[in-house]
């Protein structure tokens, strides 16, 4: 799961979301981590710019949206 755009993904689209010049900084967490941590499951993303949480993602773009 990314944290930032809060979308599940399987390993390997986990590892093309972390390569990808948009999303490269965000922080992906396997199911595992996420069991170790629960806590870390109910983080809401806000944006730097507007201090939004993020409502959608740009799929184009490849970057979530608050706005």
């Amino acid at each position: 799961r990314c944290l930032e755009c809060d979308e599940a993904f399987c390993a390997k689209m986990a590892k093309a979301h972390t390569r990808a010049k948009l999303s490269r900084t965000h922080q992906v967490l396997s199911l595992e981590e996420l069991r170790a941590h629960p806590q870390l499951a109910h983080v809401v993303a806000l944006c730097r710019e507007h201090g939004e949480p993020f409502k959608f993602f740009d799929a184009k773009c490849e970057r979530p949206v608050c706005q």
